[in-house]
């Protein structure tokens, strides 16, 4: 069988422009707003949060996430791999991307448990973890953001390209090291 290594173009986006953004970044002022973690910088009206800022705000984002991880699951206690590239530069993240990325991570792990309970013949709860999956789209990071319809349809077409089952593709693809791994999930 043939390896295959795909980003998807968004992440390459996402990495691109959190990057060069940094070149027009001003600092922004500290503050006192004791609602949350406030983005470093802001650029075109943008806020954007310091590699040093990434895993204060994944937890402040995961603390009391809106929808339920699988049963024995957790958000890793740090922001997955996505915000730590060992590239030796210094990131700017994006406001609202953490939440995205953890809209991503909470999907994965309902396709992970869907999956699992799938290969060990308990489809009731294989089906139960896909249905949790209807909720994704009404996640904070998600709403709004993310055209799910779409996103949907381009992994039916990935699956039925490589022969595959939809949700086995979409976790091949989209649910690798940089955003979910099964041992962060502390099962």
């Amino acid at each position: 069988m043939k390896k295959r290594f795909i980003v998807p173009l968004g992440v390459l986006a996402i990495v691109a422009v959190c990057t060069i953004i940094g070149l027009g970044a001003t600092n922004a002022p500290p503050s006192d707003d004791s609602a949350g973690i406030e983005p470093t910088t802001q650029a075109e009206g943008v806020g954007w949060y310091s590699t040093a800022q990434i895993d204060a705000k994944w937890a402040e984002v995961t603390a009391d996430y809106e929808e339920e991880l699988p049963s024995g699951t957790s958000f890793p206690v740090t922001a997955p791999e996505f915000f730590h590239p060992q590239d030796g530069q210094d990131h700017l993240w994006e406001e609202g991307l953490t939440e995205t990325i953890a809209a991503r991570y909470w999907r994965c792990a309902w396709i992970d448990e869907a999956l699992e309970q799938e290969e060990a013949g308990r489809d009731a709860a294989a089906d139960a973890a896909l249905d949790a999956i209807d909720s994704y789209a009404g996640l904070p990071g998600v709403a709004g953001v993310v055209d799910v319809d779409v996103y949907d349809s381009t992994m039916r077409d990935a699956a039925e390209r490589e022969g595959t089952d939809a949700h086995q593709e979409e976790f091949t693809l989209d649910c690798g090291r940089e955003v979910y791994l099964p041992q962060e999930a502390q099962k």
